[in-house]
């Protein structure tokens, strides 16, 4: 059950080692996120996504290891990232609305996120 856990940490860590580009549009993981800093918004949406692995792991897996939403978070390495891209609001209201199968698909293939997330953080 642990390998299992730790590869749904390492498919929320692949959103954030992007390339360069993009923008630091959209208000973010809420209006809370209006003026943050690139860094400060991976960190909410990080926060979000490792929460919504976690929650829907749970449902197939059975409850998350200790420590799993701090080693989530730090895969995604929050100080590097230089800008969000333009469809971080959409990836943000995504994480919320997705089904479960969304992050675990029935099929058994690789956990996954929303299509509105990839490539929403950047860092050079």
């Amino acid at each position: 059950m642990r390998a299992t856990w730790i590869i749904a940490v390492l498919c929320g860590g692949c959103i954030g080692g992007g390339g360069g580009g993009g923008s630091d549009a959209g208000a973010g993981v809420g209006a809370g996120a209006i003026g943050q800093t690139p860094e400060q918004k991976c960190d909410r949406l990080a926060g979000s996504i490792c929460a919504r692995l976690q929650e829907c792991g749970e449902m197939i897996m059975g409850p998350a290891p200790a420590g799993f939403q701090d080693d989530c978070i730090a895969q995604f390495d929050c100080a590097r990232t230089t800008s969000v891209g333009s469809d971080y609001d959409e990836c943000a209201r995504d994480l919320d609305t997705e089904p479960c199968s969304t992050f675990f698909p029935a099929s058994g293939g690789a956990a996954g996120l929303p299509a509105s997330c990839s490539g929403v953080l950047n860092a050079e």
